[in-house]
């Protein structure tokens, strides 16, 4: 029978989520923590969120992506460096033009960050051409080609079965059961307004009052700009920032009657299988921190610590 993942954008504009085999499975191979939380720090570069992670005593970067419902995915030239992978099976994937690949799934027995530890970790393999073709919606304005600063990604079926605390400006996610035992250790969490969201065959997906309605739209660190479907703007004046390149303003952008407008979006035709009107992206989470509580279907957002006067740094 024949496997079908879906992947979304890793935008550059790129756009990144995934569907692999299904999420009983990958909760056996989720990853665990030593101690109460895990912090791992993050890394930009553009509106990339790196973290490093580590095979067989070597350490690769890899792009945060909770837009994909995979475990890890890493280029097929990086693989080739790692010997004790187990083939699984053949996987077709699906990326937000409708583009489709066939690719290898592989069993690493360890990947590792910091006090993380994902055993048996599955894996897909991702051609480049996702990255350089079917993710990216638009070139560099100057025609240049930008390096890719990542050899894989990690998704959110390795978090699923934990809590995120992802402190954007400050660089910095921790792995936990509850907010409660950050908060015990006197970690500074300023107030975070409540957002409830859905579990979609895309990704998480939150509500949210725009000029045009109430849209869907798929929450994703993996997307460097935040998107809506072409068809939801039929009526709309858009305007165009370079030629193919459309974006839409909306002065009224709200999660649970709190107001973030006014707000840019990018505009595109997008795969009619997603099950949402669009992704957003990194352009809106940079600013904030958020907590994603995947047991009770929450997402928590507000200020960071930095923006409150609190600093984190400086705990072990």
């Amino acid at each position: 029978m024949k496997k079908v993942a879906l992947i979304s954008l890793t935008l550059l504009v790129l756009i990144g989520c995934l569907f692999f085999f299904t999420q009983q499975n990958l909760r056996k191979h989720q990853l665990t923590r030593k101690g109460s939380y895990a912090r791992i720090p993050l890394q930009f570069i553009g509106n990339n969120v790196l973290m490093d992670v580590e095979i067989e005593g070597e350490k690769y970067p890899i792009k945060l992506d909770l837009g994909a419902s995979s475990q890890f995915t890493f280029f097929s030239e990086t693989l080739k460096k790692i010997h004790e992978k187990k083939f699984l099976e053949f996987v077709t994937t699906i990326d937000v033009k409708g583009n489709e690949y066939k690719v290898n799934s592989y069993s690493i027995p360890y990947i590792n960050a910091k006090n993380l530890s994902c055993k048996d970790a599955i894996v897909y393999e991702e051609p480049l051409e996702f990255v350089t073709q079917g993710a990216r919606l638009w070139r560099a304005s100057n025609h240049k080609e930008i390096p890719i600063p990542f050899v894989g990604r990690i998704g959110r079926g390795c978090f699923t079965s934990n809590n995120l605390f992802i402190d954007f400006p400050n660089s910095m996610m921790f792995v936990t059961s509850d907010m409660d035992q950050l908060k015990m250790d006197h970690w500074p969490i300023c107030d975070l307004f409540e957002v409830p969201f859905e579990m979609g065959l895309w990704g998480i997906i939150l509500s949210i009052e725009t000029d045009v309605g109430i849209k869907r739209l798929i929450l994703d660190t993996g997307a460097s700009a935040s998107v809506l479907k072409k068809y939801c703007l039929e009526d709309c004046k858009l305007q165009e920032i370079i030629p193919g390149k459309e974006i839409f303003t909306t002065k009224k952008f709200a999660m649970n009657k709190k107001d973030f407008g006014p707000f840019e979006f990018s505009v595109f035709e997008i795969t009619d299988s997603l099950d949402a009107d669009g992704f957003l992206g990194i352009d809106f989470l940079k600013n904030y921190a958020v907590y994603l509580d995947f047991k009770h279907n929450k997402v928590f957002i507000g200020p960071s610590p930095k923006i409150c006067g609190a600093i984190i740094f400086d705990k072990p």
